[in-house]
């Protein structure tokens, strides 16, 4: 069994009625990858416990538990507007959030050259790499370097591209 396992290859099943859902919390995600456990290809081991654990505690704790032991407060600055999002689907973004935190995502802004910080991303597997760009819809970048043959397109809700240089 994989650490993403979790999951189970389910797939959210989105109805005309969200008011009438009986559990938010079983239906985590939406946009979801057909196999969760292709997540251990872009999480190096050394975060793979800590990301275990807060999707565990995204499922389990209550929000206002979630916001304040994982710091979302530059995020989100109420409990209330965590919420909000959790209803809509926001494990990916706060998955990439505590990866940002950790350093392995780098987050830059979005007036700067990602080309002048790619030596600043963190290496952390033992074969060739590339860099990928994680979508979050905002006006930053989130760059990450991944094994290379990792064809993984999304981390829950968010996006994931290959990033290229422009030369």
């Amino acid at each position: 069994m994989g650490l993403f396992d979790i999951f189970d290859k389910k797939e959210v099943i989105e109805t005309k009625e969200p008011d009438n859902s009986e559990n938010v919390k079983d239906n985590v995600q939406k946009n979801t990858t057909s196999d969760c456990s292709e997540l251990e290809s872009i999480i190096p081991d050394e975060y793979r416990d800590y990301i275990k654990q807060a999707i565990d505690d995204y499922n389990t704790l209550s929000d206002k538990e979630f916001w304040e032991k994982y710091n979302l407060q530059e995020i989100w600055f109420t409990v209330e507007e965590f919420s909000e999002e959790k209803a809509e689907g926001n494990l990916g973004f706060v998955i990439v959030n505590l990866l940002v935190d950790k350093d392995y995502i780098l987050q830059l802004d979005w007036k700067e050259d990602p080309v002048d910080y790619l030596n600043d991303l963190p290496s952390c597997w033992d074969c060739e790499e590339k860099i990928v760009e994680f979508d979050l819809d905002n006006d930053q970048i989130y760059l990450a370097k991944v094994p290379k043959e990792t064809e993984i397109k999304n981390l829950f809700e968010i996006g994931i591209k290959n990033f290229e240089v422009n030369a």
